[in-house]
């Protein structure tokens, strides 16, 4: 079962579930707008007990600092909730905010979570 939502604009967030696994897939830009959007979905979901939830960011072109507080503010949930969160990684170019903001020691990223050299700038 798949459901899309908010497709027209610079976010989509696609919902799918396969047994018990709940997937978020994320396409476009995950600025403020997308932030609600994505923080909407997450409400939606109806997640009991130990649901297995994937947060899939691979498809995503830019992250806000909004978009890094939806994360976050999801992973922080599921802790509470007690809900297994798996994150896909973003591309390399958007998956180095995790790395800048040290928020890649934190989420459970899934997989190679290739966060990109940080280069010192003299």
């Amino acid at each position: 079962m798949s459901k899309l939502l908010g497709s027209d604009e610079g976010l989509s967030v696609e919902i799918s579930r396969r047994g018990l696994e709940v997937t978020l897939s994320l396409c476009g830009a995950l600025d403020a707008p997308g932030a609600e959007r994505l923080g909407q979905a997450f409400d939606s979901l109806q997640l009991f007990g130990e649901t297995p939830l994937l947060l899939d960011l691979s498809q995503l072109t830019f992250i806000a600092s909004a978009g890094l507080r939806a994360v976050l503010r999801i992973y922080g949930r599921c802790l509470k909730h007690r809900h297994e969160l798996q994150i896909a990684p973003a591309p390399p170019n958007v998956q180095r905010v995790f790395a800048l903001t040290k928020a890649a020691d934190v989420l459970p990223f899934c997989g190679e979570a290739n966060t990109g050299a940080v280069l010192a700038v003299a």
